[in-house]
């Protein structure tokens, strides 16, 4: 593997700095000194996260998670026959893979039930309510 001319610059002035720190403050010291001049070391979930940031938005995130989650929110038998495909202004559109759950999904026990378990996963009032289309008609 061969350095490019960048990272050749980087090292050698590394290493000129560290002689430097060395022989002004002797062995031990200078390499505590040198440390103090290198940046902080980040993990890889702050690497990804900083990433993500400048290419998916807020509600995509909080869409991954509420995928992530959404057996836990809505229970074995409901996360069978449905699926969060999209969040916009409080609103969860939710692919339902048969007409005849629509309408079961609509009913107020369950719709209240799905926007308590949300809201307490993502915080008050996320979820405002529901959008269900049969499954390969989301807009």
């Amino acid at each position: 593997m061969t350095m490019s001319g960048q990272n050749k610059k980087r090292y050698y002035h590394h290493r000129v700095y560290q002689q430097v720190l060395k022989d002004w403050y002797g062995s031990e010291r200078g390499r505590s000194e040198m440390l103090a001049y290198c940046p902080d070391v980040v993990g890889v979930d702050g690497l990804v996260d900083s990433i993500l940031g400048n290419i998916v938005t807020e509600d995509q995130l909080n869409l991954f998670k509420l995928r992530d989650s959404w057996e836990k929110i809505a229970g074995i038998q409901l996360a069978k026959v449905c699926n969060p495909v999209s969040i916009k202004d409080g609103v969860i559109q939710v692919e339902v893979n048969h007409p005849a759950w629509i309408r079961e999904l609509q009913g107020p026990l369950i719709s209240k039930r799905l926007i308590k378990n949300i809201n307490n996963l993502f915080g008050e009032n996320y979820c405002t309510g529901f959008r269900f289309v049969p499954a390969g008609r989301n807009v």
